[in-house]
């Protein structure tokens, strides 16, 4: 149905159409004419339905995700290579996402042009942001700072994901400094060296580090997270100790509600334990909230332990693939 068409149909009848439409379907009726384009501004701000993930790499993505069970989302994706318009099946053969992909001289150009209109017409927020850092040149990555810090005061979730092979340590440090995030902030890094330091910073919820080995005890004592996720942490047995006497006497963790440390041997031993009162568990519904994220463990006994002011905490230990996983659990 073309623009003409649709927007002589009384307004209650328009709005109809436009609800009927996917976020490929809106666009494309915006941009027909400038009295067609404010008929979608208007439907959406009244009906929000969307929201936004951004792909940030060589080949940047913009992810709209609706409220239709079946379909994961619509993509916008720009290439140096030949364009391609598919469908993306997931494993899941009752979800797919669509995927619209175009060659571009600048990808990250279109990608920033594109976001700032689809923005405009929907009115919608980002949600979640992967950022691959050597994907891009200095100058480059500060444009897309700039871009991201224009659009909204915070983003819920963003991944940080960096090589050192290929950057410097101070790209990471200037990324983590101006970015704003509200609930969750990933951070990804490999191939960094033994001196490498990273303050990171507060005002979020939730922090999970991939390869945690630059974390020591002293910086792992001011975070303030309610969830803080460490993979390949390299936390002794005696750092552990230490932050449960800690946690005890109220002097660290305040807020802490659930804590995830893998490292590369078998935890909750002897040393990790010395001075620690404790009460052992296998109490069914304390030890099933274990099931839930962020820890997905099937454990059978657990470690109580109290708090000097009252509060209670529930540690435990697992193998998976990756390592040693010490669960810490505040209820």
């Amino acid at each position: 149905m073309s623009a003409f068409h649709l927007l002589r149909l009384p307004l209650v009848a328009v709005e109809h159409v436009l609800c009927m439409l996917n976020p490929y379907e809106l666009i494309d009726v915006s941009q027909t004419s400038s009295r067609a384009k404010r008929s979608v501004k208007n439907f959406s701000r009244t009906r929000p339905k969307f929201r936004v993930e951004l792909m940030i790499n060589d080949q940047p993505c913009i992810s709209i995700l609706g409220r239709d069970s079946k379909i994961i989302s619509y993509d916008y994706s720009w290439t140096l290579d030949d364009p391609i318009i598919f469908l993306v099946k997931n494993f899941n053969t009752h979800q797919i996402t669509f995927v619209d992909m175009k060659i571009a001289k600048n990808p990250i150009e279109e990608f920033m042009k594109t976001y700032e209109y689809i923005r405009e017409v929907f009115g919608c927020v980002i949600k979640y942001v992967h950022y691959e850092l050597g994907a891009f040149s200095r100058r480059t990555s500060k444009t897309i700072i700039d871009f991201l810090l224009r659009q909204q005061e915070s983003i819920p979730e963003v991944n940080i994901h960096g090589d050192f092979q290929n950057q410097s340590h101070n790209d990471v440090k200037y990324h983590i400094s101006k970015l704003k995030v509200s609930e969750t902030l990933e951070i990804d890094l490999s191939h960094y060296k033994n001196n490498f330091q990273l303050e990171i910073p507060k005002g979020f919820l939730n922090l999970h580090v991939l390869s945690a080995k630059f974390i020591k005890y002293e910086q792992f004592q001011r975070l303030k997270h309610q969830e803080i996720v460490l993979y390949d942490s390299r936390m002794t047995d005696r750092d552990i100790n230490r932050f449960l006497k800690s946690w005890i006497a109220c002097k660290s963790h305040l807020n802490l509600e659930s804590l995830l440390i893998v490292v590369l041997r078998q935890t909750l031993d002897e040393e990790m334990m010395n001075d620690i009162p404790y009460e052992e568990t296998t109490d069914p519904n304390i030890l099933e909230k274990f099931d839930r994220y962020p820890f997905h463990a099937k454990v059978t006994g657990g470690l109580k332990i109290k708090r000097s002011d009252g509060k209670v905490a529930t540690a435990s230990a697992f193998l998976k693939p990756v390592g040693w996983c010490l669960c810490f659990l505040v209820h």
